[in-house]
């Protein structure tokens, strides 16, 4: 759970390289990490909460769950490992589609 924690707090973090109006003012930022931020911010931001939802729920609530005495484990344990899961492959898929390349020098 600490872990979870603290990889999703990194991830909100990098958020804060785009401000979030920059979408009415088309303001795209120039620094890689802020347009990657932009991307899922905005243009994968679904896609980016949900991925969210299943780290939080699958990594910090479910793993809770078993700290209750008459909680049942191994739902527990499968459903906390299909919501990673499920995250994971969000997360991938969200890595190839919002991460932005640096550009080769003197291109245009």
């Amino acid at each position: 759970e600490i872990l979870m924690t603290i990889k999703i707090s990194g991830e909100l973090a990098q958020l804060r390289s785009c401000p979030p109006e920059a979408a009415w003012y088309d303001e795209i930022p120039e620094s890689l990490i802020g347009r990657s931020a932009y991307l899922m911010r905005f243009q994968f931001g679904l896609r980016f909460r949900l991925r969210m939802a299943c780290a939080c729920a699958g990594g910090i609530a479910l793993p809770l769950l078993t700290l209750v005495p008459d909680a049942n484990i191994s739902f527990v344990r499968i459903s906390s490992a299909v919501l990673c899961f499920c995250g994971e492959w969000l997360e991938r898929s969200l890595f190839f589609r919002a991460a932005v390349v640096p550009k080769m020098p003197g291109g245009l």
